[in-house]
């Protein structure tokens, strides 16, 4: 081989290796894209879980509130009954 096919070989693999380092780089970043959706996804699912979770346990608590308030209405009741 002369210097010129050597040298033309030399910049196919040069070519080659650089193509192959892109697609690399850019299947990375689509990788890092898929991922980081799949955590804003998760993300996002967990948030309106906590969301209704909160919301039943707020609806209970004014719910056993309520049941307080009326027991202790009726005990008061109770209690004027038998002092009068």
């Amino acid at each position: 081989m002369d210097f010129s096919s050597q040298f033309d070989d030399l910049q196919n693999r040069v070519a080659e290796a650089k193509g192959s380092a892109q697609a690399a780089t850019t299947e990375s970043r689509d990788r890092l894209g898929q991922r980081i959706d799949q955590a804003q996804d998760d993300l996002d699912q967990d948030a309106a879980d906590t969301e209704q979770k909160a919301r039943g346990a707020t609806a209970a608590t004014q719910s056993k509130w309520a049941q307080m308030k009326a027991d202790a209405a009726a005990r008061r009741d109770d209690t004027k009954a038998k002092i009068d």
